[in-house]
């Protein structure tokens, strides 16, 4: 009888070992999905069942998740409170030697590429242009868009910002203007010609979105590089440096 009994002790200690398991594991999950309210209820329950030192281990093991769930969510996604306009111009400091190869030659440059901002399946994303990203495939370099968290991918970016013109009533038609080129599959032009608008370079690409939206976002504003580069240009400095813009934010 008394065997029988500690069996039966024993047998009960392990089903609310595995019903305490399970709940580690819901709660995990409920984090992940942000589910505030079912994690609060959760973590009630198990500080009110807290009589062991087994359940109190469980409860140290969920407190390290909470803590390492928040800090990934926050490292993932530290911008996610701006407040993101259509045809805000979004730029980055890449991590490539493309990207160094711009910043040398723009004297100017913070950043070495550039993209417009738009609102597309119910989510702020990027349009822009640029080599060596293809994908599905591609056997071309051409227009893409993205949302906000690949264009400033850690591998991608080393440095981010986002500007916007103080008078942002073009701002959603340069946005438009972003989506019809993108519709046409507008190809990365490697001879970086600005009087050829059938294949276009990052710059040239918001520039010429927002010259069809009725303005000039670099004021005329040219660079010229001589030797092996020679030719005319506009870099991402000859467009953020225009006092029409803002910053609105920067990391």
């Amino acid at each position: 009888m008394v065997k029988k009994l500690i069996f039966n002790q024993k047998f009960s200690a392990k089903v609310q070992n595995v019903f305490e398991i399970k709940k580690i594991v819901h709660i995990f999950f409920c984090i992940v999905k942000k589910n505030v309210y079912l994690c609060k209820n959760f973590l009630i329950t198990i500080i009110i069942l807290k009589n062991n030192n087994l359940q109190m281990k469980y409860f140290y093991l969920l407190t390290t998740i909470c803590i390492f769930v928040s800090c990934l969510q926050k490292q993932e996604n530290p911008f996610e409170n701006v407040k993101f306009q259509q045809g805000d111009l979004i730029f980055r400091k890449g991590t490539g030697i493309k990207s160094q190869a711009v910043l040398h030659a723009d004297s100017l440059g913070v950043y070495s590429h550039t993209g417009i901002i738009v609102f597309q399946d119910s989510i702020f994303q990027v349009v822009h242009i640029t080599p060596d990203e293809r994908e599905n495939g591609e056997t071309v370099d051409k227009i893409k868009i993205e949302p906000i968290s690949d264009f400033w991918r850690k591998d991608r970016a080393k440095h981010g910002a986002v500007y916007r013109l103080k008078d942002n009533g073009l701002g959603e038609k340069a946005a438009q203007q972003a989506l019809r080129l993108l519709q046409k599959g507008i190809l990365f032009d490697h001879n970086y010609l600005l009087n050829d608008t059938t294949e276009m370079y990052c710059t040239e690409f918001v520039w010429y979105s927002y010259q069809k939206a009725g303005k000039d976002i670099s004021n005329g504003k040219r660079s010229t590089l001589g030797g092996f580069y020679a030719g005319t240009y506009i870099f991402p400095s000859d467009i953020y440096s225009n006092d029409e813009f803002v910053l609105i934010y920067k990391f």
